[in-house]
């Protein structure tokens, strides 16, 4: 019971963590909206550490959270 506790908490943490990218995000663009000094190259940063925590987090939902479910639908299409 103890490892499907620490697979729980490793999708929570990871939607917690993208749940902060976006707040962090809209921070930013209100920053540089307010005529704020801010690197172009950091929006685009953003978009990416974003997107990249997003996927990591639906991964971890379907392939650890609901493991039969997503095997059972990879071996349907193979």
């Amino acid at each position: 019971m103890v490892l499907s506790k620490v697979k729980v908490d490793n999708f929570s943490l990871l939607g917690i963590s993208t749940i902060i990218l976006i707040i962090a995000f809209v921070g930013l663009k209100i920053h540089a909206n307010s005529g704020g000094l801010y690197e172009t190259k950091m929006v685009g940063a953003m978009i990416f550490r974003i997107s990249v925590t997003l996927v990591f987090a639906i991964i971890a939902y379907f392939v650890i959270i609901h493991k039969d479910t997503f095997l059972n639908v990879w071996l349907l299409q193979c």
